[in-house]
């Protein structure tokens, strides 16, 4: 699922493409580079927080839940750290995240469930106020579906060997196979 671990970098690339967040700088949590001190602009973290994979299962019409046997269901949830310098006040930290979740709820194809925020800190090391916020993202998986690609993982639960699958008798009689069906 390597979809769900490169998720932050594709936000930042989005992101970083639009237009009315162009005052803003993005990079992912914890990038290999300096960064100025004190801050001089905005500058907002992504990262991963939490990711849960289950199960997928879906209406059959009658009111059933029936499981998508090659599908399954993520929930992630994204953090962003929103460092304001302090010469732009608190309030500059609650209008980057409104335009940064507005932005990502009304143009981006992200199935947002909710987001939200914490408390406006002061950061000392970096001279910066901090607004921790997140997103809450759902999306289906479906690769056998979606792919041309033989995912091993995806191929019938049942134990077979060559003989089974090519329905030629290399140990396996045609006898044996009529007494088992």
């Amino acid at each position: 699922m390597s979809s769900i671990s490169s998720l932050p970098a594709d936000i930042v690339a989005w992101l970083s493409e639009q237009e009315e967040l162009s005052g803003i700088r993005f990079m992912t949590e914890y990038p290999p580079e300096k960064k100025a001190v004190p801050l001089k602009s905005a500058i907002v973290a992504v990262g991963l927080d939490e990711v849960k994979i289950e199960d997928s299962f879906s209406d059959d019409g009658t009111g059933v839940l029936v499981e998508n046997e090659y599908c399954r269901l993520a929930t992630m949830k994204i953090k962003l750290a929103i460092h304001i310098p302090f010469s732009e006040g608190g309030a500059k930290c609650h209008d980057v995240f409104s335009n940064v979740i507005d932005c990502l709820t009304f143009a981006s194809d992200l199935n947002i469930i909710d987001s939200g925020c914490t408390d406006v800190t002061a950061d000392r090391d970096t001279d910066a106020l901090v607004l921790n916020a997140w997103i809450n993202v759902c999306a289906d998986f479906c690769p056998a579906v979606s792919s041309s690609l033989n995912f091993q993982s995806f191929m019938d639960k049942e134990l077979l060997c060559g003989s089974h699958i090519s329905d030629s008798v290399i140990h396996v009689t045609q006898e044996d196979k009529t007494h088992w069906n």
